[in-house]
């Protein structure tokens, strides 16, 4: 029987695959959601009791280590800049395609912040402000499954990404499990841009292009927190990462001083705080 280095090392998709299959079938148990009875999908709900604990946080546990160790062994070796740029970005969207496939439809993971955003859009979908009423201020269907420790408090996040939360829960009709999860999409909008605009900045760099994407995009702690976690600052990165290929790309003043800055500084609108301060450094590149 071969050693499961040698088997990580043969088959890093698979094995990748595996390790991501595990962290979500952990993540369904019950312990991770708020609500009274877990996760508001019977389908997860059963997946997630068929873990007692603690083999819910083994199971995460193994995964993490299955999906670092496929991610280790993709690592870049030897000179680089062999392969052309564009087959070796799409070998490395492939893998992190079937890296992230078991965690779409799964929980958040590991975080209940997506719980956070479906209820500030819901709030906005009522007409009120989420900055004067609070998190699970209007009630609602995201209101019972908002940590405790949140419940009741201000709101940290700008009001663009207060529009795209609203904008996905009107999309999935406020359900209380698939909004939440519907999440992902302005994340994994987030780690397109990066997939786009990462090469170009590491080649600008002098940073070979196989070590930007192994490290910047095929990152295991990407995958588990940006793609798995449905975090808002995935959007965020990708933003300021295309602000940054834009203001580098262009010698014209206006695309560092406008177009840049304007790609950071939209989540910030409509603000009653102007944002421009914080544009100013990428036209000064």
């Amino acid at each position: 029987m071969r050693p499961l280095p040698a088997v990580i090392r043969s088959h890093p998709r698979a094995s990748g695959f595996l390790g991501s299959a595990l962290i979500a079938w952990g993540s369904c148990h019950p312990e991770f959601s708020h609500g009274a009875d877990g996760w508001p999908n019977p389908v997860v709900r059963a997946i997630g009791a068929s873990l007692p604990q603690p083999l819910d946080w083994v199971v995460i546990v193994a995964g993490v280590v299955l999906l670092c160790a496929a991610w280790w062994s993709l690592r870049p070796s030897g000179p680089a800049g062999h392969q052309p740029e564009a087959g070796l970005r799409s070998g490395v969207l492939v893998t992190l395609a079937i890296w992230s496939a078991p965690l779409l439809l799964a929980p958040p993971i590991l975080s209940a912040d997506a719980v956070l955003y479906a209820d500030l859009g819901w709030i906005l979908q009522t007409g009120a402000d989420p900055y004067l009423v609070g998190l699970t201020g209007a009630g609602g269907p995201f209101a019972p499954l908002v940590d405790p420790l949140w419940a009741g408090n201000g709101v940290a996040y700008p009001p663009g990404s207060l529009l795209v939360a609203q904008a996905v829960v009107a999309a999935t009709g406020a359900d209380p499990y698939w909004s939440v999860v519907a999440m992902r999409l302005p994340a994994l909008a987030g780690v397109a841009l990066i997939a786009l605009t990462l090469p170009s900045l590491a080649r600008r760099l002098g940073v070979p292009g196989d070590r930007a994407l192994w490290l910047g995009l095929l990152n295991p702690l990407l995958i588990v927190h940006f793609v798995g976690g449905a975090h808002n600052d995935a959007l965020m990165v990708g933003l300021a990462m295309t602000a940054l290929w834009v203001a580098l790309r262009r010698p014209h003043w206006a695309f560092g001083l406008l177009l840049g800055p304007l790609l950071v500084g939209w989540r910030c609108w409509p603000s009653n705080k102007p944002a421009w301060p914080c544009w100013l450094p990428l036209g000064c590149r």
